[in-house]
């Protein structure tokens, strides 16, 4: 039987799209995407994926277990067919795709798409401000699809042949694959004891069966049980920001920082801690209407975010169902179509009307600058200095500002490489960090340069002003050029090689 489109499809469709991108509007200045490109760039260039670090002198060869080399190569042939502008419209597009798996879920509780459609505005809203052009879209994504999966009630092996498929993708896309594990263990855990399941076919035997599922398609990328080696790091990382190691938790990247952490300011909304207050009231004093599956994601995914502001956006597109009324038990009846409230309609209206007015000045700077431009804060990164190196044709071994590493693969590589770039936690050792946070306070600086062969500092003069002044008061580095964004700098032993 042929498929039928309807108005409220396309409804629907705009809606999603249309939101989605009034949330994309909104600039987040991570660097990732720079080397992310710079990546899938070097994988379409040498037809295979690099094993060992190519763009670093501080790590170079390491061993580089990249789960999201997919993701590289999409973004850049995404970005080669259609421009850095096709790149944003695939962020709003991704975004629109996870509007749309909320919305199902939370039509699942709700008894109207009014219900719905407002539970979606309100995600929107609560993920706005950290929707990025990186890999972590296409974990949002695969979350929610293993959602679906695993509370499936058709046929057991097609169950067992999605989670396969799903974590094979996932591996190859980012390493939050391992976050299936978390949810199939969760499955586990629920199906051990008496109460309502997600399916009522559900059984420990079953769960780990899914596991082992997704085990071995998990196996299905270019570093089989290599790509297990990845995961210590991000478990670091995570339990840095739990006790505060300034070695694991990397302070300055403030993605991976505590929302409890009240002095840094920056990637927190206030409606996290409302959604968050509601949620664990309901998860209390309703906990009738949860089967233990979601019980034990709610309590997970809170925890998570309460741990590292990483998790935030995940905490609401995950765990978003779990805020409207109803139960999951997908073995009741499905519930009857019913008006939505006039006040509902009259709130979602008033959502929708904030989002479209706060988003008014970053369209007109996007109509202006670009999409991708705008959204990306690409004015905070050093384009005059890269256009600079490469008209005097210096190139080496460069010190950077730590956000503009990867900036600067994509600018300069190769033949530069540079000091440290967003890879830290998979490819660098841990002095690397330490190191760049001394360099940067100006301590042993001229130990640290002449050990590491640094040839050339790129710095920001707002971040690392002191260090510019040391460096150029020694009497060993000279400023070659200097602009509102950034410095560079060169050792003079080097300027020989400048192109006249």
């Amino acid at each position: 039987m042929r498929s039928v489109v309807t108005p409220r499809h396309l409804f629907l469709g705009v809606f999603f799209l249309g939101t989605a991108f009034l949330v994309s509007l909104v600039p987040v200045g991570g660097g990732d995407t720079w080397w992310y490109l710079a990546t899938g760039r070097f994988i379409a260039e040498t037809g295979g994926v690099p094993a060992g670090d190519p763009f670093s002198f501080t790590a170079p060869g390491a061993p580089w277990v990249n789960p999201e080399w997919l993701t590289n190569l999409f973004f850049f042939l995404v970005y080669r067919a259609g421009g850095f502008e096709a790149l944003f419209a695939l962020k709003v597009l991704l975004t629109g795709m996870l509007l749309g798996l909320a919305f199902f879920r939370l039509r699942k509780r709700c008894a109207s798409d009014g219900g719905a459609l407002l539970g979606v505005t309100l995600l929107a809203l609560g993920i706005s401000g950290y929707i990025d052009i990186r890999a972590q879209l296409f974990t949002f994504l695969l979350t929610l699809l293993a959602y679906f999966v695993l509370e499936t009630s058709r046929p057991f092996f097609l169950q067992v042949l999605g989670i396969a498929a799903i974590t094979a993708l996932w591996a190859n896309l980012h390493g939050g694959f391992a976050l299936m594990f978390l949810w199939g263990g969760m499955h586990f855990v629920a199906a051990c004891f008496p109460g309502p399941s997600p399916v009522g076919k559900s059984s420990p035997g079953r769960a780990l069966i899914l596991l082992g599922a997704a085990f071995g398609g998990s196996l299905l990328t270019p570093y089989g049980l290599s790509l297990y080696h990845n995961t210590l790091p991000y478990l670091l990382m995570l339990l840095g920001a739990l006790v505060g190691s300034a070695q694991w938790a990397l302070p300055q990247t403030l993605e991976w920082i505590s929302p409890l952490r009240t002095d840094v300011p920056g990637f927190t909304t206030p409606l996290f801690w409302i959604a968050l207050g509601f949620l664990a009231w309901r998860l209390v004093l309703r906990r009738h209407e949860f089967s233990r599956f979601d019980l034990l994601r709610g309590m997970a995914l809170g925890g998570m975010a309460l741990a590292s502001r990483r998790f935030i956006p995940l905490f609401f597109l995950a765990a978003g169902d779990l805020f409207a009324p109803g139960t999951s038990d997908e073995a009741a009846p499905a519930k009857a179509p019913r008006a939505f409230p006039a006040a509902g309609w009259g709130l979602l209206a008033l959502l929708l009307l904030f989002l479209g007015v706060r988003a008014v000045p970053d369209f007109r700077s996007s109509l202006t600058r670009g999409f991708f431009y705008h959204t990306t804060i690409q004015e905070a990164f050093p384009d005059a200095a890269c256009n600079f190196l490469r008209a005097q044709g210096l190139s080496g071994r460069i010190f950077n500002d730590y956000n503009w590493g990867g900036f600067l693969l994509w600018q300069l590589f190769p033949p530069s490489t540079v000091f440290v770039d967003g890879r830290i936690q998979t490819v660098y050792p841990p002095e690397i960090l330490l190191e760049r946070q001394a360099l940067e306070a100006g301590q042993n600086w001229e130990e640290i340069c002449r050990r590491r062969n640094v040839e050339i500092m790129v710095l920001s003069p707002h971040l690392e002003g002191h260090l510019v002044r040391l460096a150029n008061a020694s009497g060993n580095w000279r400023i070659l050029f200097e602009d509102a964004r950034s410095v560079v700098l060169i050792r003079r032993d080097l300027e020989k090689n400048m192109t006249p």
